[in-house]
């Protein structure tokens, strides 16, 4: 794809050079706070962003998750149309156009766009990568998934502006290039969700038998716990966790002297590792030869099963399960945000089914071949979404020109 004929400098360090003929424009020139709250009767959908797919309609686990009709009464009113911004959320990509009327929590932001901005051009702008890191330079705050940024620094955000026929030309441009991406995608995610349901089945089969017992886990499990006291200059490899069972990633290698306060831990291969702060999103994993001897902080739950009685890959599979995630859920307190840590003690004394341990072998055999599977398929569509990425971000910023291609 071709650049545009001239640029000239944006005057904004992460933003670079821009076409010669785009305009930037403060955020509040562009947007007006919308204050409207649902009151007595709230309309549509409860709605909630995605860092995927943008504004997205919030999906319940449970009944009892739902709000009643006074609790939604100062929860902010959406339209389709309407530009969302979870201000907690702005480093990853919190933020969006709505397609859909509903509300959404007091904490969120509602907008309404101006005329002379197309709202699918804004829409992919202020989600693209390029903005994500220039939200990040004024983020303030502790924990990575409630940092905020001021209000008045939002406000006064440099917002992209090039004329409105080649904003609209971007975005057509965009939803045609992504849609045959996320086609990609969703073809090796039904290959991936296929062996979620055969391991699935596997597990039902093979609990259902008679000669299933019940055990507390304390009774049957140890917590690892192997802390080491590190060496300033020695070079570690720390992981994290996604959620959803959907395995470990690779942090940057650090020297012990920049690992800060934490206390660490190793890990070792077929260790079962549950994250302290998302289990109540499904953050498991079963460690493999990648992961053996990296470093997980206190943060993380390494636990391993009673030789001979209990499989870390029955462990693995049995927390996937409707059930097993229930009691990760009943076992993580608090109520703020996505901020519930795991009671890992109160976890230890619920009592989990047992089958037969060459059940577990044979499931085992599965779980292997399944997370193999998982980590190939996997690559790929990290590829592909890194391309939609680079992709939108190039076009959004003007370093591609795809007037023509529109």
């Amino acid at each position: 794809m071709k650049a545009y004929p001239k640029y000239k400098d944006s005057r904004v360090e992460w933003l670079g050079k821009i076409p010669e003929h785009w305009n930037i424009e403060k955020f509040k020139y562009l947007f007006s706070l919308s204050s409207e709250k649902n009151g007595k009767n709230p309309k549509g959908e409860m709605l909630s962003v995605s860092s995927y797919r943008g504004i997205v309609i919030k999906e319940y686990e449970s009944q009892s998750q739902q709000r009643t009709s006074d609790e939604l009464a100062d929860y902010r009113v959406v339209k389709p149309n309407q530009l969302v911004v979870n201000t907690m959320w702005l480093n990853f990509a919190g933020l969006g156009v709505s397609k859909f009327q509903g509300y959404v929590s007091p904490a969120y932001r509602c907008y309404y766009i101006c005329n002379n901005i197309y709202r699918w051009y804004v829409h992919y702008l202020l989600r693209s990568s390029s903005y994500v890191s220039g939200y990040t330079k004024y983020l303030q705050g502790i924990r990575p998934n409630s940092l905020q940024m001021k209000t008045e620094e939002f406000h006064g955000f440099p917002i992209l502006i090039p004329p409105l026929e080649e904003q609209q030309a971007i975005a057509n441009y965009l939803d045609r290039e992504t849609q045959k991406i996320d086609l990609l995608i969703a073809k090796q995610e039904k290959l991936i969700a296929l062996l979620e349901e055969k391991r699935q089945a596997l597990i039902a089969n093979i609990i259902s038998d008679k000669k299933t017992k019940n055990f507390q886990l304390r009774k049957i499990t140890q917590l690892n716990q192997r802390f080491f006291n590190r060496e300033n200059k020695t070079l570690y490899q720390p992981i994290g966790m996604y959620n959803r069972a959907r395995g470990f990633f690779l942090k940057d290698k650090l020297l012990g002297e920049e690992l800060g306060d934490s206390e660490f831990q190793w890990i070792k291969k077929n260790d079962f590792v549950i994250s302290g702060q998302f289990a109540w999103e499904g953050a498991i994993s079963l460690a493999a030869n990648e992961e053996a001897e990296c470093i997980a902080s206190h943060r993380y739950y390494s636990i391993s099963g009673q030789h001979g009685l209990l499989e870390n890959s029955y462990l693995f599979a049995f927390f996937c399960t409707p059930r097993g995630n229930f009691l990760l859920n009943e076992n993580s307190i608090g109520a703020a945000g996505r901020n519930r840590p795991l009671n890992i003690n109160s976890l230890m004394r619920e009592e989990i089914p047992v089958p037969q341990f060459k059940q577990q072998l044979m499931l085992k055999e599965f779980v292997e071949k399944e997370l193999y599977l998982k980590k190939f398929i996997s690559k790929p569509i990290e590829l592909l979404k890194e391309k939609r990425s680079a992709l939108i971000s190039a076009a959004v910023t003007g370093k591609i020109d795809v007037r023509e291609s529109a």
